[in-house]
């Protein structure tokens, strides 16, 4: 699966489905510090991240820059209408 289609994935898990309510939610990828039992969410983590030997988790650079790419862009279009 293609980054692109399992950061849509991820975003329709926890319901963002406009670009407003992604600009409003503080960190899409914050779903991960949680222990939450679900298939799905555990197989992006396993995409989207690396396992510290700690148990703890890193989120991939190439995935944190692309969420801060897009909500960059989301902002720019904003302010431009």
């Amino acid at each position: 699966m293609a980054y692109e289609e399992a950061e849509a994935n991820l975003l329709n898990k926890i319901s963002v489905k406009t670009a407003s309510s992604l600009l409003l939610t503080e960190d899409s990828l914050d779903i991960f510090n949680y222990n939450i039992e679900d298939e799905e969410l555990d197989k992006l983590k396993d995409q989207f991240s690396f396992k510290l030997k700690s148990q703890k988790i890193l989120i991939k650079p190439e995935v944190m820059s692309g969420f801060r790419s897009l909500i960059d862009v989301l902002k720019k279009m904003l302010m431009n209408n």
